[in-house]
């Protein structure tokens, strides 16, 4: 992860992720199949953690509720 940007925003932004990586949260399987696929579980949670951020830049842009259900699906 590179150091730059905002330090507290990305402590946070890893706080919230660090929360979602368990296997029955919204984020578990991602991160467990990128970890499978034998990335380095730093990486990973950096990957999920712009997943996060593409997760709720899509909720905010489309000014819909958050549906847990279309992460995985593509809308189009």
């Amino acid at each position: 992860i590179t150091k730059k940007g905002r330090i507290l925003l990305r402590k946070y932004l890893g706080q919230a992720t660090f929360s979602l990586l368990r296997g029955d949260r919204i984020l578990g399987p991602y991160y467990h199949r990128k970890v499978a696929e034998g990335m380095p579980a730093g990486k990973a949670k950096v990957a999920s953690m712009r997943k996060l951020v593409k997760m709720l830049y899509g909720a905010a842009k489309s000014r819909e509720q958050f549906d847990p259900q279309r992460v995985y699906q593509c809308a189009g």
